[in-house]
């Protein structure tokens, strides 16, 4: 699925960016209980997809990425509200803008999907 490709090149340039946005605001790479919430539930998606047929896997993926980039946008509008640092806010800002852009993606191939 070019959508899966599309996320991955977009994903791994963002975290790029928050990492060296980190490291000049001295911020620590830490593990927070939102961080391994979300990688736990990942792996839970990820195994649940494996088990199903191509159709199925395709429907279940989308549905999956639309919730997710929903969840991410909630998240970002609620930490762009508190942060107090502008650097920081214009990062998030930023992010949000990408991840409104693969959410308006995700809900086109929904639709296309059923």
């Amino acid at each position: 699925m070019r959508y899966a490709t599309f996320l991955e090149t977009q994903h791994t340039a963002n975290l790029q960016k928050t990492l060296s946005l980190g490291k000049k605001l001295g911020v620590t790479d830490e593990s927070s209980p939102l961080s391994l919430r979300l990688k736990k539930n990942g792996q839970q998606e990820l195994n649940q997809l494996r088990s199903l047929n191509q159709s199925a896997f395709d429907r279940s993926y989308i549905n999956a990425m639309v919730k997710g980039h929903q969840d991410a946008i909630t998240f970002l509008d609620q930490a762009i509200a508190k942060s107090t640092n502008a650097v920081l806010t214009q990062h998030l800002q930023s992010t949000r803008a990408h991840v409104k852009i693969h959410l308006e993606k995700a809900l086109m191939l929904q639709q296309k999907l059923g």
